[in-house]
């Protein structure tokens, strides 16, 4: 089938709300009927963000410098995968003196933790 007859039947069935499209690293990515959390199963399909935000739900509200301490990453990898995860409205950044705290929206954290926050909140102090 060329690509362009795809590419046609898809955006017919995302008219008629039979698909949503989720762009993922500039790829649009095809979901069932109208998802709601769309984006957030993109991200957890996506081996980078995956264990980003598997991370936040298990240790709460944290700086970047632990989850990649966490995550055995970069930090500058785990920052550019939270500044994706941010841009797609799954967390929220806010400074706190030198650090940036990290935490899950209230949508996401009710998706992976249940709505309840993890008992555990990491300090916020930058190293």
């Amino acid at each position: 089938m060329p690509v362009s007859t795809a590419r046609h039947h898809l955006d017919v069935l995302e008219d008629e709300g039979l698909v949503t499209a989720v762009k993922v690293r500039g790829k649009r990515r095809f979901y069932p009927g109208r998802a709601e959390n769309a984006e957030l199963v993109a991200a957890l399909g996506d081996e980078g963000t995956a264990p980003v935000l598997h991370a936040l739900a298990r240790l709460g509200d944290t700086h970047g410098g632990l989850l990649a301490d966490e995550l055995d990453r970069d930090p500058s990898t785990v920052s550019h995968h939270l500044s994706r995860l941010e841009d797609a409205g799954l967390i929220e950044r806010e400074r706190e003196g030198r650090a940036v705290v990290n935490r899950l929206t209230a949508e996401a954290r009710e998706v992976l933790c249940g709505g309840e926050r993890p008992d555990t909140e990491a300090s916020a102090v930058a190293d």
